[in-house]
């Protein structure tokens, strides 16, 4: 006979499971050690020498013997060699570096002074105030060039960050003369202020600020244009100015007032002086952009400036009599990126990267630039990431590495120095295919699940379901269906007691083509019997519809009848999803 207590029905069903790719990330590698401190090489005018100078401890190296009355110094690009200028004995002493050597003296014009080095390193140009000339000097052979004409007294030399154009401060005519670099020919001079000697460029090329020293003041020319600007007020006799790396900054020794002029480019505004030693002469910024050297000629120190606080640090001795003049910091050297070869995942997998091979040169690498190829990106302090792709495809991964004083590959040069030498080998790249996530249901489809208790009456029952799918193919794809019949002992319910009223609905898990479907009608019944019958399409996804990760939701119904047997019914259900509409 029927049983019909108020007992709970519950009805269940079977479906096998799918894999799911898991990807096994390695721990990110610590950066690298420091490779060295930021050196400074400067010039005892009075000994004739050149010290090298560690800015980390204030640690003064061996000195260097060069010519007579020695004024400036300027580094290669390279680092690798350094310039200095003998106004006494009318040279220049090649020095270098790595083993702290003077080579033969190069012979100029008459009181070389002011001198710099061309962007590429191959060229230097040398002022030669006791005249009216500029020698040229080819780097890689230390040879001079046959000189040509600038202004009375020529003091002060500098380069455009492109190298195309330089400018000569002419402090015996008070002006300054542009010249075409690639052929030495001059311009037509540019009035300043009076007796013009220090000169720099901002890193972005736009602005030449030159140092007039009788009347104190800055003259700002628009490169681009040689337009003059409005002066800017300094101290008293200022003689040499540097920009900050950043060009946010330049600082002006004023040799009469023993003070050092912060300037803040963007207004061309003189902020508060900061109190040097006495008779300060030149300065050179450190390539991190902390800290500013400035020479004293009198008191024979050099003074550090903190940038961001204008604070003086103890002076650092070099001697009572040796007369400090030029000072020139040595260029931070571009790091070299290195990324390991990528493994291809699938889709929605995390892909391995690798950049421990990279290395710096003149410090430790401090940042990892990552461009995963797809519009996004990152940054970090460790040599390795994961990243997932989303979409099946071939993507260039760059990796550009920064070391701690900011070179990478873009360079910054100051007008007189480089700064950082920044180079392409501070990037790399390396491919990656990434395969579509097989056709497949990424988690075990669930199964729908029905619970109610027994009224005497009819009841449709409903259970929504969501199936988690991958496609990587536009050829579309459909889900079949069957079952066996609910049932308890040998109690059933109707073949036709499942159905699907509504067209199911697909989202997006991420990015995705929307599924279009046709040529299904619903209501539809879930096909049923004591053996399984033929499956039939409970969806499809038409040709160039459904591709990437989405998830089909169902909502299935089931007809209860008022005079069903209480108890646990079971079905078994097979869910097959194939390629094509």
């Amino acid at each position: 006979m029927n049983i019909r207590k108020m007992l709970p029905v519950l009805l269940g069903a079977l479906l096998v499971l799918s894999g799911v790719t898991v990807v096994l990330v390695t721990a990110a590698a610590p950066a690298s050690a420091a490779i060295g401190p930021q050196m400074a090489y400067v010039v005892l005018s009075a000994s004739n020498t050149v010290v090298p100078l560690n800015t980390a401890t204030g640690a003064v190296g061996t000195a260097i013997a060069v010519g007579t009355s020695a004024a400036e110094v300027a580094i290669t690009p390279d680092g690798t060699k350094a310039y200095v200028t003998n106004s006494g004995s009318n040279t220049v002493t090649p020095i270098t570096i790595a083993t702290g050597t003077a080579g033969t003296a190069i012979t100029t014009d008459a009181g070389p002074h002011g001198l710099a080095f061309t962007p590429d390193g191959t060229k230097a140009y040398v002022a030669n105030t006791g005249f009216i000339t500029v020698t040229p000097i080819t780097v890689n052979t230390n040879s001079p060039g046959i000189p040509f004409l600038a202004g009375n007294n020529p003091d002060g030399v500098v380069f455009t960050p492109d190298g195309t154009k330089a400018y000569v401060a002419n402090s015996g005519s008070n002006t300054v003369t542009p010249i075409t670099v690639n052929i030495n020919t001059p311009g037509l001079p540019i009035a300043v202020g009076a007796h013009p000697e220090g000169m720099a460029i901002s890193p972005d090329g736009s602005k030449l600020y030159v140092v007039n020293q009788v009347g104190g003041t800055v003259t700002p020319i628009t490169v681009a244009t040689n337009a003059v600007g409005t002066a800017i007020t300094v101290g008293a006799g200022p003689t040499r100015v540097a920009f900050t790396p950043d060009g946010s900054k330049a600082y002006v020794t004023n040799y009469g007032s023993a003070t050092v002029t912060p300037i803040t480019v963007a207004t061309g505004t003189a902020g508060t002086a900061i109190a040097a030693g006495n008779t300060p002469y030149d300065v050179a910024i450190t390539p991190d952009g902390t800290k500013a050297y400035v020479t004293n000629y009198t008191p024979g120190t050099i003074t550090p400036i903190t940038i961001t606080t204008g604070a003086v640090g103890t002076p650092i001795s070099l001697g009572a009599t040796v007369q400090p003049a030029g000072v020139a910091m040595i260029p931070g050297q571009a790091p070299t990126a290195a990324l390991a070869a990528i493994t291809g995942v699938a889709a929605g997998s995390a892909v391995a990267l690798d950049g421990s091979g990279s290395t710096g040169t003149s410090t430790a690498i401090a940042n990892y630039g990552w461009n995963f190829g797809d519009s996004l990106t990152a940054n970090t302090s460790t040599s390795t990431t994961t990243h997932t792709y989303t979409t099946a495809g071939s993507y260039t991964v760059t990796l550009t590495v920064t070391d701690t004083i900011g070179t990478s590959t873009a360079e910054v040069f100051t007008g007189r120095v480089m700064s950082r030498n920044g180079k392409a080998t501070a990037a790399t790249t390396r491919s990656v295919t990434i395969t579509g996530l097989p056709l497949a249901f990424l988690t075990a489809p669930s199964a729908p699940a029905f619970s109610t208790t027994l009224t005497g009456a009819n009841q449709l029952l409903t259970s929504a379901v969501a199936w988690d799918l991958s496609n990587p193919f536009s050829a579309g794809w459909n889900i079949t269906l069957t079952s066996t019949t609910w049932t308890v002992g040998p109690h059933t319910l109707a073949t036709d007691a499942t159905t699907v009223q509504t067209t199911p609905t697909v989202t997006c898990d991420t990015t995705c083509v929307p599924a279009t479907t046709s040529g299904l009608t619903f209501p539809y019944v879930v096909p049923a019997g004591a053996t399984a019958p033929a499956a039939t399409k409970l969806f499809n996804a038409t040709t160039a519809s459904g591709t990437g990760n989405q998830t089909m939701h169902s909502t299935f119904q089931l007809a209860l009848p008022a005079k069903s047997y209480a108890g646990a019914y079971i079905s078994t259900w097979t869910v097959t999803l194939s390629s094509g509409p």
